[in-house]
């Protein structure tokens, strides 16, 4: 069995291992099955016990020193696991699937230029890592017959970058031999405990036959997982996550599940059917119910919410007194939704506030404060293109999930109240029609009404005009213009090995400006593992290819001795550390500790010279096929707008000088195509849904930096949508950060022109070739390239060097 690294594991107090202790979530715990007796002997089963995913494929890996995998947690933390022989053999499999996967992955990448990002993305998703390990579990793998008192078996799921999962078993259903082996658990085993190793949902039907006496969703709980998992099952430390997307009971409960995309058999169009309703906004809206509910998880203890709602001018205060009324210290999450009871085609209900108690003790009381700008109950009206607060009433409701609410009292607006006007963004009619709610709210006559005074609810202020430094650049040349709208992939860099784009070095050099270094992996820092340095402190490795996504040894030996000369240098060795996915992270519905893990990363971002962080992921999520379904913090864009705000707030405190770059900017709602994808999405859903999450972020948080999506909106690429960003991002909202494109989306076959995405607002484009640098200058010659915008391009960039290298 693999060596564990005590030191590694035990080490002090370690915020990765609090972050994954705070974000799983226990969904099902039949007759108080868990904590468990550390006494008690374990049987454990299923591939993901010795394989655990700590985080997806693709940018968001972080190449880590050690990944505590759940069999790694629970021997460490002294239970007696009955089957170690089994375990074994899982990871002699492994060792097999791993070269299998390599002479796979040598076949699919040969004749593809390795610098082809795309095409070797593209590769690497063809052969995820969802390595088979499982096979059918008789009775010789049964030991100890006498005490065959605990089963817990693995369910591992694997995506990322590049493609969506499949609809097929073994991916988001549970394959024929993980059938097979649950029942015969059931059958043999008094208890039996179902952990769920996955970054998104995936078919829970076997619950209904199998009758499981608990289920984790364990998620993917990055470099310390397997001891967080070991913590919680002990009864050491308390389940305290709750869910930030509903699972469904069956996924074609889901009405875009007939045209998410592939499944339409059209992965360049993809409609957005489902308007303002998704996610819970659907279950409830319909009436259909999930199999488990948004903001759903249970806990080892009980609590007793009392709560109280009073209107001080414009502001709505929830007061909620929880009481640990239970057996274990625990934490509560607190949800405040309103209900639009007067409102046709809103949403039944939609959160506005939530807020997580401390730790508990027994009989331990805290009250909470909730403090809700009566402005969040407006929508926008795409017919005028504004946000208004409608006439009509509101009733607000508080508990700890979606469907486990009380009602507290109705708020009231006599007439309506615009607050704030919008660029419009769609221009013609898009040939779909959204699916209607079904006009199910009625007015709960138990709850008091009170009418807000309309004097106090203030329109929001208009943003200043951004404004550019233009002599910023007075002394550039027209082809040195050109040339910087470009960043670069480091070959040799004097940040940190491994980061992924930076300004243009030979001009930064000539014109005496700072270059900024930019960094992958939402869960973390990505950088390369091992490197070279040379004499004047420079670092260089082969990763500006994907190499440490690929992991093949083929391919990096080959691009190492090619790049590298690897054969002529020391190799050095360094480590990042590996947060739970962004999705995990949102679980803990924890803003206090969203913002400290940004903390941790500015700490990383300083000792390894990387000035933006390219992250965090924010696309609302609206089908489990998602390939990054775990690079995501939510289907609700208040949940995903106030993490992404808090984490910003964390790398940029303490006058760090670092930032953030929220992505991808918008509608990125799938993998299959994703370069060449045409969403379709109306006004209102846009606003309400797709856009309010970065409002929210841009408005709160403190990023100075923007990443497109690769997709079009509407027709239109998102780099180059002038509506988009001069429009709305720069017009409405006062973003003055910098703009930049996902890597390699222009000047393709059938892409946006470079010239294309200069004039319509992106200020550098990620990354440039010599073919696509030379076009940019031709089109300048030929007025095809806006000079001003390209001027104020440079000059947007040149000052954010200067606000992060002070």
């Amino acid at each position: 069995m693999r060596k564990i690294a005590n030191n590694f594991i035990n080490n002090e107090f370690s915020l990765t291992k609090e972050a994954a202790i705070e974000s799983m979530v226990l969904l099902i715990n039949k007759d108080n099955t868990l904590p468990l007796d550390i006494n008690k002997t374990i049987s454990l089963y299923g591939g993901g016990s010795v394989n655990t995913f700590k985080g997806g494929t693709g940018s968001g890996d972080v190449n880590v020193f050690h990944s505590v995998s759940i069999y790694e947690g629970l021997k460490f933390k002294g239970f007696k696991i009955n089957n170690e022989f089994n375990l074994n053999n899982y990871l002699n499999k492994l060792n097999g699937e791993i070269k299998r996967r390599d002479k796979k992955l040598k076949e699919l990448t040969k004749g593809i230029n390795p610098f082809n990002y795309e095409e070797m993305y593209t590769a690497i998703a063809i052969a995820p890592e969802n390595y088979i390990l499982d096979t059918k579990l008789t009775k010789n793998d049964l030991v100890n017959l006498d005490i065959l008192d605990l089963a817990i078996y693995v369910i591992s799921r694997q995506a990322g970058e590049g493609k969506d999962r499949q609809l097929i078993k073994g991916d988001y259903y549970l394959s024929d031999v993980e059938m097979e082996n649950l029942q015969f658990l059931k059958d043999n085993f008094k208890k039996l405990i179902v952990i769920l190793n996955t970054g998104s949902p995936l078919d829970t039907t076997f619950i209904n036959s199998l009758d499981v006496d608990a289920l984790i969703l364990y998620g993917q709980a990055g470099e310390k997982g397997g001891l967080a998992l070991a913590e919680l099952l002990n009864g050491e430390r308390n389940f305290s996550g709750k869910l930030t997307l509903s699972w469904p009971k069956d996924i074609n409960d889901l009405k875009i599940s007939k045209c998410y995309s592939y499944l339409d058999n059209d992965v360049n169009k993809e409609q957005y059917i489902d308007g303002v309703y998704v996610g819970y906004r659907y279950y409830d809206s319909f009436n259909i119910k999930p199999r488990f509910h948004f903001g759903f998880g249970l806990s080892y203890t009980s609590f007793e919410l009392k709560s109280s709602l009073n209107l001080d001018k414009d502001k709505i205060i929830v007061k909620t007194l929880i009481r640990n009324i239970g057996s274990y210290n625990g934490k509560e999450v607190i949800e405040v939704y309103y209900r639009p009871f007067d409102l046709i085609d809103e949403p039944f209900q939609s959160l506005i506030s939530f807020k997580k108690s401390k730790e508990l003790k027994i009989n331990e009381e805290e009250e909470l404060i909730q403090e809700i700008d009566v402005r969040e109950l407006a929508t926008y009206d795409e017919s005028k293109n504004f946000i208004v607060l409608k006439k009509g009433k509101y009733g607000i409701y508080v508990g700890n999930s979606s469907n486990n609410l009380t009602g507290l009292k109705i708020i009231e607006i006599e007439k309506d109240v615009i607050l704030k006007t919008y660029t419009k963004i769609v221009h013609k009619d898009l040939g779909f029609e959204e699916i209607k709610g079904i006009n199910h709210q009625h007015e709960d006559n138990l709850l008091e009404i009170i009418k807000v005074n309309l004097n106090y609810i203030k329109p929001y202020l208009n943003k200043d005009e951004v404004k550019f430094d233009n002599n910023l650049v007075k002394d550039f040349m027209d082809v040195d213009l050109c040339n910087f709208a470009f960043g670069t992939l480091p070959f040799r860099s004097n940040s940190s090995a491994g980061v992924c784009g930076e300004y243009d070095p030979d001009l930064c050099k000539k014109y005496h400006i700072d270059n900024i270094y930019m960094a992958d992996g939402p869960a973390g820092l990505r950088l390369s593992k091992e490197y070279y340095k040379y004499h004047n402190g420079d670092t260089k490795s082969a990763t500006y290819i994907p190499i440490d996504l690929i992991k093949s040894r083929f391919i990096y030996k080959i691009a190492d001795k090619i790049i590298c000369l690897s054969f002529f240098k020391k190799k050095h060795k360094r480590f990042t550390t590996c947060f739970p996915s962004a999705l995990m992270v949102a679980q803990s519905f924890d803003l206090d500790l969203t913002y400290k893990i940004g903390e941790h990363i500015q700490k990383e971002m300083k000792e390894y010279k990387v000035d933006i962080w390219l992250a965090p992921g924010m696309n609302i999520v609206r089908h489990p096929l998602g390939g990054r379904t775990f690079e995501y913090y939510s289907e609700d864009p208040l949940v995903s707008g106030l993490m992404a705000s808090s984490l910003s707030n964390g790398v940029s405190s303490n006058n760090s000088h670092k930032t953030v770059c929220f992505k991808h900017f918008c509608c990125n709602s799938q993998e299959d195509n994703r370069m060449k994808s045409d969403s379709i999405v109306k006004e209102k859903a846009l606003h309400d849904i797709y856009l309010k999450g970065f409002e929210i972020a841009i408005n709160k948080g403190s990023s100075r930096a923007i990443m497109t999506s690769y997709n079009k909106l509407n027709g239109v690429y998102t780099n180059s949508n002038k509506d988009l960003l001069l429009g709305y991002l720069r017009h409405d909202l006062g973003f003055n950060g910098v703009i930049m494109t996902d890597w390699n989306s222009v000047d393709d076959k059938d892409q946006a022109q470079g010239y294309e995405a200069i004039n319509n607002g992106t200020d550098i484009i990620m990354v440039g070739n010599k073919k696509i640098r030379n076009n940019l200058y031709a089109n300048l010659l030929r007025n095809k390239l806006d000079k001003k915008a390209l001027i104020n391009s440079i000059s947007s960039l040149i000052s954010l060097s200067k606000e992060l290298k002070k």
